[in-house]
């Protein structure tokens, strides 16, 4: 089972005999691996024990990969020689929600790895980056889901760069038409900042970040990374 995506995974009977799972499995033996370790697992079934029928599933938070060489980790599942471990689900309780916080600060990166920087002296860390900013302008898209209007805290967006040429680069970031700030720094260092976002400038759905080089053409710089820290209902994304 190839996870490319960070989530909760339902993986159903024929899905899984068509990928390989034998028909008279018995479902107590089912045993989910990745990496070596084993993934306790959700089976959803009116009986418990023997093989799956059509209908049932399992269940598994799955976890990808983010590495230069893939994104994708590989969850094995097979019908072992002892009982496999299982989620145990629990009962929901009535809880008193008076005074109790009504978002979190919630995360999101957006880092591509288009172009391989050789020439790069950078140590252990990784040669891969995104987009370039030349003097046409890079635009980046995040997603927002579930925003908390009138949060305590603003909105932050961390904005990594890598220099290219060997002047002095200045660039302009943007998002969503309303200028953050500018970053300025030289040759082929690295550069991260770390921008506040005005109250109602974000909104659920994409928002655009751009970037944009304010000196001549041969200012030429890397995207490495975009970060955006938001406040976050309570509420459960693609639910």
């Amino acid at each position: 089972l190839a996870v490319r995506h960070t989530g909760w995974y339902r993986v159903s009977q024929p899905e899984l005999i068509a990928a390989g799972l034998k028909k008279n499995a018995d479902m107590r033996e089912l045993q989910l691996f990745a990496d070596g370790v084993e993934v306790p697992i959700r089976i959803n079934s009116n009986k418990s024990s023997g093989p799956l029928k059509p209908g049932d599933s399992i269940e598994f938070y799955g976890v990808g990969l983010n590495t230069p060489s893939t994104d994708t980790r590989d969850y094995w599942l097979t019908s072992g020689v002892k009982e496999g471990k299982r989620i145990n689900p629990q009962n929901l309780k009535q809880a008193n929600t008076s005074g109790a916080l009504q978002s979190f600060n919630y995360t999101v990166e957006h880092k591509e790895r288009l172009v391989y920087f050789s020439g790069l002296l950078n140590g252990e860390a990784e040669n891969f980056f995104g987009k370039v900013i030349n003097n046409a302008p890079a635009t980046q898209t995040l997603s927002v889901e579930h925003l908390a209007t009138g949060a305590a805290s603003p909105a932050k967006l961390q904005v990594a760069l890598q220099g290219v040429t060997l002047i002095d680069h200045s660039v302009k970031v943007l998002l969503n038409g309303t200028e953050l700030g500018i970053l300025n720094f030289s040759a082929q260092s690295k550069q991260v900042a770390e921008l506040s976002i005005a109250s109602g400038l974000l909104h659920d759905g994409d928002n655009t970040v751009t970037l944009q080089s304010l000196n001549s053409s041969t200012d030429i710089s890397l995207v490495d990374y975009l970060r955006l820290t938001y406040a976050h209902t309570y509420q459960a994304d693609n639910d």
